[in-house]
């Protein structure tokens, strides 16, 4: 399971790749010191940002409708391979000046990393779903605190070396990710999914799937409206207050405060899954309270204002990505289609929060204003417990037969049923556990469950959770693949 001998090395190219991608993305957006081309006008900053966001939008268009070949697709870590050249080959028209023309380093140095980074996304974003939630959950907070870390100190080198240094970091990010022995040549398949990618999938039928199950429309228009507030808050403070992006201690301090804050929480998770309905209602109205400061204490130079925003930012940050690696662990769908429906949706939301302040550069404290009221509705409806308490999610209503899932398996010896009394006793479930256990393994949602045994919500959770704590499963999935291994070879003891 996730707690192999090779565990500790590998969480460390993880960590290190992880950080090296966002040290990549708060540099090439946020600091002066590095996009050489602004000669002191911050809104270059702000256009190269939405442009790249932009472009990224299409890359993960294309990665929606085509996720089944990208899946299949033979040695798929050189695509990262050829990602990061491009990055790193456009980070040098923005990080250095190559050429003269600032127009020119802008739309070179934002479309050509805008193209290829995404697909750096989708690839990590794949990897952190084979952890357990704590795992998940504490890698992603100690990778934000070292891209904080990183950011500040990059950013004090004088340019260009510093600009040299943003440019190669994809390309180190991707030489951490080949570091991974367990993910071998093709980054972009999740090894419980690739049974369903290979059956060959239908684009519009998977994201109706997605978006109709545990990736709710209510919770991916929540993301959409909080990037969105992001985004805004971005430009105008950059035009406000120009010297958020000279000043590296103000990202870098937000960024490492808010992440050391998430893995401390992280460490006192159960390793199965963790609700993040009560942390975005916890975080939105943070972000409001940020927002709020923005207004009351908006002069030239304040950066205080800017540092509670950006941490709240920050956060929703942190949760969206921790939200995408639990929607993908805890279905059956392509953790490739979850990544890129999810980040399509930042992209799409902080570009268009940009895009807004840019029209209306006057307008900061009615922005403002109203997203301190979006935050609110997003707190209050759009991320509720069943939205986001991903493992207790039906996988499909109704039936899961088990024994469907090998075509070409030989008969087995057990039947389904005896398949599962028998992982029962081997693992000690109780008696109502493997009640329990009988109609979760068989595709039958909490709700249903609630309904057939008469017990309450809270209970029904519970059962699970200390199911998945005996069993060493961290999702629906992986149970069934237990179940899926019983049945190819009847006479194996199942190891604990």
């Amino acid at each position: 399971m996730a707690h192999s001998s090779n565990h500790t090395r590998v969480s460390k190219a993880w960590f290190l790749g992880f950080g090296l991608y966002w040290t990549w993305v708060y540099l090439s957006f946020n600091s002066a010191t590095v996009v050489s081309f602004s000669n002191g006008d911050e809104t270059a900053i702000t256009w190269l940002h939405i442009i790249s966001g932009l472009a990224g939008c299409a890359t993960f268009a294309v990665a929606i409708f085509n996720h089944d070949r990208l899946e299949r697709a033979g040695r798929s870590i050189n695509v990262l391979w050829a990602a990061a050249m491009v990055s790193a080959f456009g980070s040098m028209f923005y990080a250095t000046e190559v050429i003269e023309s600032a127009t020119a380093s802008l739309m070179l140095g934002a479309l050509l990393p805008g193209f290829s980074t995404p697909l750096l996304a989708l690839g990590w974003g794949v990897l952190l779903c084979t952890l357990d939630a704590r795992e998940a959950a504490g890698l992603t907070a100690g990778s934000f605190m070292l891209a904080g870390v990183l950011y500040g100190l990059i950013s004090l080198i004088p340019a260009p070396l510093s600009g040299v240094i943003v440019a190669f970091l994809p390309l180190l990010s991707v030489c951490m990710m080949a570091m991974c022995p367990n993910r071998g040549p093709h980054p972009f398949t999740l090894r419980s999914h690739a049974a369903k990618s290979l059956e060959g999938a239908n684009a519009f039928r998977d994201i109706k799937d997605l978006l109709c199950g545990p990736f709710s429309s209510r919770a991916l228009a929540g993301i959409l409206l909080t990037m969105v507030v992001s985004g805004g808050l971005r430009t105008y403070t950059g035009a406000e207050a120009p010297a958020v992006y000279h000043d590296p201690f103000i990202v870098a301090a937000s960024t490492f405060a808010i992440a050391a804050i998430f893995l401390v929480y992280s460490l006192f998770l159960p390793h199965t899954s963790f609700k993040l309905g009560p942390l975005y209602r916890t975080a939105a109205p943070l972000f409001a309270l940020g927002v709020a400061a923005l207004t009351v204490f908006n002069e030239p130079d304040s950066a205080t204002a800017y540092f509670a925003a950006s941490a709240g930012s920050m956060l929703i940050d942190m949760l969206t990505w921790v939200l995408l690696i639990e929607i993908a662990r805890s279905s059956r769908l392509s953790a490739l289609l979850v990544f890129a429906v999810g980040r399509c949706a930042i992209h799409t939301g902080m570009a268009l929060g940009e895009i807004a302040a840019l029209a209306f550069p006057s307008m900061m404290v009615a922005f403002c204003v109203s997203s301190i009221v979006i935050l609110i509705v997003i707190a209050g409806f759009m991320f509720s417990d069943r939205d986001n308490a991903l493992v207790f999610e039906p996988v499909e209503e109704g039936e899961l037969d088990v024994e469907t899932c090998e075509p070409n398996a030989e008969k087995p010896a057990q039947t389904k049923d005896e398949r599962i009394a028998a992982v029962a006793e081997k693992f000690g479930l109780t008696a109502r556990e493997t009640e329990v256990f009988t109609l979760w393994a068989t595709g039958h949602g909490a709700k249903s469950i609630e309904e057939k045994l008469v017990l309450s919500s809270a209970t029904v959770r519970t059962h699970i959770r200390h199911i998945y704590e005996k069993l060493d499963v961290h999702s629906r999935a992986e149970l069934i693949e237990l179940l899926e291994s019983r049945q190819r070879a009847p006479r194996v003891e199942i190891q604990e």
